[in-house]
């Protein structure tokens, strides 16, 4: 975030990468907040490896401009980004997504010593 600012100070999107997935909540919170505030990034499309806790930590403190980035989604940029699989369906994330992540999540808690929620 350093690096770029150095060269803009308007961050207009963060997409994916995030590697949040086994991260302490506290720092989960203080990332999303030096996201947020400091930096002031206009929107984050986080992907799988962001994990659930901070896609809700994202999504509460980015609201509108949060949009996630799962495998096969299609980030419009511009103005008014958006995230889309395709026309026939609504949302980029459905269940069948978020239990396959919930599963991962477990599995790499246990690879790390912690125990899952």
């Amino acid at each position: 975030m350093e690096a770029t600012t150095a060269i803009n100070n308007r961050i207009h999107v963060i997409a994916g990468r995030l590697h949040l997935v086994v991260a302490q909540d506290a720092d989960i919170a203080k990332i999303v907040t030096v996201l947020h505030d400091t930096y002031r990034v206009a929107w984050v499309a986080p992907g799988h490896c962001t994990g659930e806790p901070a896609f809700a930590a994202l999504q509460q403190a980015f609201g509108d401009h949060y949009l996630y980035a799962g495998l096969g989604t299609v980030i419009g940029l511009g103005a008014n980004p958006r995230a889309s699989l395709d026309g026939s369906r609504r949302f980029a994330m459905d269940e069948e997504d978020r239990g396959g992540y919930r599963r991962i999540m477990r599995r790499n808690l246990v690879a790390f010593g912690r125990r899952p929620r």
